[in-house]
């Protein structure tokens, strides 16, 4: 059972000359509930808590920060620093969580309508630059990054660099994340990877669209539109 002042008591501890928690506000996004929390001497915390969609138990925490935590060893991006994490629920909070310094400012969407044509330039020129960095990146197969030491089967890891590897895929789409349709998301897909080259990459997402089909239309191949 979720324990939120053992959150806080986990979000103090990793901020220096903090002592209590003296407001928090609650958010809700797509895959992730969001505290941010605002500690007594002023510093200010979020903590985000994935939701039952948001991807396979472990593996999607234990992916998500291996990523910011590589990406941050390699080039120079705005990351907010990872304060504290665990990908195991069995923790005294009672669930994954990932605590990160709180970064201010607005969503670039809000306001991309007051820039001019040449703003829009140089922020997209921006983003390119960024995103150029990120694919001359070389990784070992296709799938997902993870810590070395990831709750996962060791042969369906690939060794990477130091203190990383390459395992399943966690995006939703490859697992049963989708509550009240059991019909047709039975259990994990037979094939998350990893996938060494474009060809079996292919052949995972053929596998799991197959696994997906209602056992009826797999019976009966007149209910299968194509």
């Amino acid at each position: 059972m979720f324990d939120f002042s053992a959150l806080c008591e986990r979000a103090v501890y990793n901020c220096p000359g903090a002592t209590s928690v003296v407001k928090y506000e609650k958010r809700e996004g797509g895959f992730n509930r969001i505290f941010l929390l605002t500690m007594d001497n002023g510093s200010c915390v979020v903590a985000r808590i994935p939701t039952g969609i948001a991807g396979p138990p472990r593996l999607t925490t234990n992916s998500e920060v291996a990523t910011m935590t590589y990406l941050q060893s390699k080039i120079s991006l705005p990351i907010p620093k990872i304060l504290d994490w665990d990908d195991n629920p069995s923790n005294p909070t009672g669930t994954e969580y990932i605590i990160q310094e709180h970064v201010a400012g607005v969503q670039l969407h809000q306001e991309w309508h007051k820039m001019n044509s040449e703003q829009h330039m140089l922020c997209t020129k921006a983003l390119s630059l960024t995103l150029k960095k990120m694919a001359s990146l070389d990784f070992p197969a296709y799938d997902s990054l993870y810590f070395a030491d990831a709750p996962i089967n060791s042969d369906l890891k690939i060794p990477f660099e130091q203190g990383f590897c390459v395992g399943p895929h966690c995006r939703p789409f490859f697992w049963n994340r989708n509550p009240g349709e059991h019909k047709l998301y039975r259990g994990p897909s037979p094939n998350c990877g990893p996938w060494r080259d474009p060809t079996s990459y292919y052949g995972g997402l053929i596998d799991t669209g197959f696994s997906r089909l209602p056992k009826e239309a797999i019976d009966d191949e007149e209910l299968l539109p194509h």
